[in-house]
């Protein structure tokens, strides 16, 4: 009788170990699963938020008044960009919209009403004018050099006649998104 209870007890430290193995599998496949679509939400907020900035350079550096304001060096005209720009980047959530010129100054931008104000400042040496002055289009990850904040650079090159004159750059600033991920109780 003993050696039945001893293997008895056996089975029952066995099965003990393979419920608690099964579940500790379980319950980390569960966390990872949670994670996994917790990654995938924010990776979708994330994109969607650069994809909708991703545009607007694009459809600046074709505007007319834009092109007419590098053509012509109007600074009535670079004025009325500095306000148009500072709608825009209000109503977009951009962190600055900013014109720079082809030997890389800029002329007018979004923040003109700030102490960080751009106007004036060369970007000659940032890696998304050189490219986009080049390419057409770029795209840099940097902190600011005046603002030392990071940001996403999207840069257009724009032409008049097929010759560059300058590029648009949106920088694109995620503070909003990074607050509204603080609030999570996990980690993003």
């Amino acid at each position: 009788i003993a050696g039945a209870v001893l293997a008895a007890a056996a089975l029952l430290l066995l099965l003990d170990r393979i419920a608690d193995y099964a579940a500790r599998r379980w319950a980390i496949a569960q966390v990872a699963a949670a994670a996994d679509t917790a990654a995938a939400l924010r990776v979708a907020v994330l994109r969607s938020e650069i994809e909708k900035q991703r545009s607007l350079p694009v459809v600046l550096a074709q505007d007319p008044d834009v092109r007419r304001a590098l053509e012509t060096g109007t600074p009535a005209r670079f004025s009325a960009l500095n306000r148009r720009f500072e709608a825009l980047a209000g109503g977009v959530r951009a962190g600055v919209i900013y014109l720079i010129d082809a030997e890389g100054e800029t002329v007018a931008a979004s923040n003109f009403r700030t102490p960080e104000s751009f106007l004036g400042s060369d970007y000659s040496f940032r890696p998304y004018f050189r490219v986009a002055l080049a390419d057409g289009r770029a795209e840099h990850f940097a902190f600011g050099t005046v603002s030392h904040r990071p940001g996403l650079y999207l840069a257009q090159r724009v032409e008049g006649d097929g010759v560059p004159l300058g590029v648009l750059v949106l920088k694109a600033e995620f503070d909003t998104l990074e607050e509204a991920w603080r609030r999570f109780a996990e980690p993003t």
